[in-house]
C-alpha cells in the first residue's frame, strides 16, 4: 500500500523552486522520493525539508506543471508540521523567487 500523495499545483518553473528550497533551508536533489518503510517513487526534483527519512519530489504531469508528492504522514511525524503547512511554506517562497525572477528580467535590483 502506497503513502505517497500528489498534490496537484501550478509551479512550473523549478529552477524558482530550487531557490525557494534554499531560501526555507532545504536540501535539493535528483532522483527518488523516500517514504513509509522504504517506498520510493522517481521524482523531477526530490526536496529534504529536515527529515531524515522523507523527502518532496514534484514530479511534472501532462499539461506541464509540477505536482508535489510525499508521504505527508512521514513529513509530519519527522517534521512537525502539516501539509498544509510544508506547502504552504513552499508556495510562498515559490511565488517570492518567480516575482524576484520577473524583476530581474526587466533590469529591476532587490535589495532586501
Amino acid at each position: 500500500m502506497s503513502h505517497f500523495t500528489k498534490v496537484g499545483t501550478k509551479i512550473n518553473d523549478i529552477a524558482a523552486v530550487e531557490r525557494a528550497a534554499a531560501r526555507l533551508g532545504w536540501t535539493v536533489r535528483k532522483g527518488k522520493v523516500r517514504g513509509y518503510s522504504g517506498q520510493q517513487l522517481d521524482a523531477d526534483v526530490c526536496l529534504n525539508s529536515g527529515s531524515d527519512k522523507y523527502d518532496i519530489g514534484l514530479v511534472k504531469t501532462e499539461d506541464g506543471t509540477y505536482a508535489i508528492v510525499a508521504d505527508w504522514w512521514g513529513i509530519e511525524t519527522t517534521t512537525g508540521k502539516t501539509e498544509g503547512e510544508v506547502v504552504g511554506e513552499l508556495y510562498r517562497c515559490y511565488a517570492l523567487e518567480r516575482v524576484l525572477s520577473a524583476c530581474e528580467s526587466e533590469g529591476y535590483a532587490y535589495e532586501p
